[in-house]
């Protein structure tokens, strides 16, 4: 798709610019990893429109998360999965209001927040969207699998629990040590998230931010009241940042 995305290049390949001037090529021509059918159809089907048909999944955008230098595309993560027969797409287009493709997300990540019914499940997803298509209800179709869901435009923000369960979470809300839950927290929600900002939880309750502990991009948010109910308002649910 051509999206500068610094950190991942960075992580992957060391070198941002280089390994971008070194990429031209290859992308031209579908060299190597750039000639594998999942990639190139990801910048073969940007803009062409595609009609509703199959079932609905269940799944969510979980992150939404700007890149540094990149004007056009954010990259988003979440997943994706048909509850019924427990399969899931290798890869999705993103869909526009119209059905028109502004975007493309690549699956394989697990997510342990569906390990109990799906044990062997890697529906977690990334990928990258044109940032002017979440101003409008968007859509995530299966490529491989006749799939889709519907993720409404909201103009709220949103946090989602991280999607993991031991002894002392359950979908990222601690179980009995206090009311509270982790999440990532990109740079750009950090000045939104602090003592006193008012949270509503899928179970419709509305607390208060007590206090926050911010390790690099990850965070325990601390809240007022008591106890929450992990399996009610934790992954794969949101919590809502309410405006104060």
């Amino acid at each position: 798709l051509g999206v500068r995305d610094e950190e991942e290049i960075a992580r992957l390949a060391g070198d941002v610019d280089r390994t971008i001037e070194l990429a031209r090529e290859p992308i031209r021509r579908n060299l190597s990893v750039f000639g594998n059918l999942t990639f190139r159809d990801a910048r073969e089907a940007m803009g062409t429109h595609v009609e509703r048909h199959g079932v609905e999944c269940a799944g969510d955008i979980e992150e939404r998360i700007l890149l540094p230098n990149e004007r056009k595309f954010v990259r988003v993560t979440g997943w994706m999965i048909d509850e019924f027969s427990g399969q899931y797409p290798s890869a999705s287009y993103i869909l526009d209001e119209h059905r028109d493709v502004v975007g493309y997300v690549v699956s394989g990540a697990p997510r342990i927040g569906l390990a109990e019914k799906f044990p062997y499940s890697k529906a977690g997803f990334v990928g990258y969207i044109n940032s002017i298509a979440l101003n409008n209800d968007i859509y995530i179709r299966g490529r491989d699998i006749s799939c889709e869901i519907k993720i409404p435009h909201t103009s709220t923000l949103s946090l989602s629990p991280a999607s993991f369960t031991d002894q002392n979470w359950i979908g990222g809300v601690a179980r009995e040590w206090g009311p509270a839950f982790f999440v990532r927290l990109h740079p750009d929600l950090q000045q939104k998230v602090s003592v006193g900002t008012k949270v509503r939880f899928a179970d419709k309750s509305v607390r208060s931010i007590t206090s926050v502990e911010i390790k690099q991009d990850d965070a325990i948010i601390h809240v007022d009241g008591g106890f929450l109910d992990g399996a009610i308002v934790g992954f794969p649910r949101k919590i809502e940042l309410l405006d104060p």
